[in-house]
């Protein structure tokens, strides 16, 4: 469990309601969660939401946050869209790519700043032209440093309360940027993610990314805490307030940066949101060894952040139902059929 933040209360009005699948009662259980209500908390249920009012019911709402018992109501938190929309520079780092910048640009600008750091590109030119093109502004790194480095530089250049770092291959619109605004109005909250969703695959590879991409955390909104269902919410699409970020993401990592940040803000007390509600699409690897290799990629970041998180990284587990034993050699199968494939998680 995340430490609880520090000295952080929600605001009056705030409004929180039980997740579909908690029962108010005198104890609210949710997975592996048990909370017990003192009759005081049961009084500030009310059809299972709680309004913040004063010190007692703005406790009460941030430990349902916490533990995952409830969501936030946005309803309205939004305000008016184009003042929320000043409060945020969006950061895009990119090594070439220039035709996904330019769809994505055709989606954010006006509306929004956006600043694209290119990171070495191949073909600075052709980027530079897409980013001229949308008004757009550009930061040029002279060599690839990868993405951690790239999204630190824009962010040393953004001047606004609140930076969304949204990648080159992902389609977000100005609304979906908005949506994810209305979340602070939980000034304990640091970073809120989108859900990453892909659509239209055609191969098997693409139907899975479909049902069960690697950066889609599902469809349900969840505070993210350690060894739960969103233990962790990626960057692909990320907005998060400045000031809680420091100096941003440990660019010694290649992969798994996101993680990493995530984790470092959870163990300074602050929350961090899947907000399922904003969706955002994703074009993933349209060939089987680029899309196998992305696997590979994400699953390289294991060590270096149980080197920094130890038992926050969560093992794999590998069930071998017959112990195999090198010393013995087989007999040959009278079946010439071959064995039944079996599962392992």
């Amino acid at each position: 469990m995340s430490p609880e933040p520090r000295g952080v209360e929600l605001p009056a009005g705030f409004v929180v309601r039980l997740h579909d699948d908690v029962v108010p009662g005198a104890v609210l259980r949710r997975g592996t969660r048990v909370l017990r209500m003192s009759s005081a908390a049961l009084a500030m249920t009310s059809g299972g939401t709680v309004t913040v009012a004063d010190a007692g019911s703005a406790a009460l709402a941030g430990r349902l946050l916490d533990l995952d018992l409830a969501v936030p109501v946005l309803d309205g938190a939004g305000g008016d869209v184009a003042a929320a929309l000043t409060q945020v520079t969006v950061v895009v780092p990119v090594r070439d790519r220039p035709a996904g910048v330019d769809l994505l640009l055709s989606s954010l600008r006006p509306a929004l700043r956006c600043v694209v750091v290119d990171d070495g590109s191949l073909d600075a030119r052709a980027l530079a032209d897409v980013v001229g093109r949308h008004g757009a502004e550009l930061l040029r790194l002279d060599v690839n440093r990868g993405p951690s480095a790239a999204r630190n530089a824009g962010l040393r250049i953004v001047a606004t309360p609140l930076v969304a770092f949204v990648d080159s291959d992902v389609e977000v619109t100005a609304d979906a940027v908005a949506g994810l605004v209305a979340h602070t109005a939980d000034p304990a909250l640091a970073a809120v993610s989108a859900r990453v969703r892909s659509r239209g695959g055609q191969r098997w590879f693409e139907r899975y990314e479909d049902a069960h991409g690697s950066l889609d955390l599902g469809p349900v909104p969840a505070t993210v805490r350690p060894w739960s269902a969103v233990s962790y919410v990626p960057t692909a699409c990320l907005l998060a307030r400045v000031d809680a970020l420091g100096a941003g993401f440990d660019e010694q990592m290649t992969s798994g940066e996101d993680v990493d940040l995530v984790w470092r803000l959870l163990g300074e007390g602050r929350r961090v949101r899947h907000a399922s509600d904003v969706v955002v699409w994703h074009h993933g690897r349209t060939t089987l060894p680029s899309w196998l290799g992305r696997k590979w990629f994400y699953g390289t970041s294991a060590a270096s952040l149980s080197r920094r998180h130890g038992e926050l990284v969560t093992p794999s587990l590998i069930h071998i139902s017959e112990p195999t034993r090198l010393s013995q050699k087989k007999k040959p199968a009278r079946s010439r059929r071959p064995p039944p494939l079996r599962p392992f998680c």
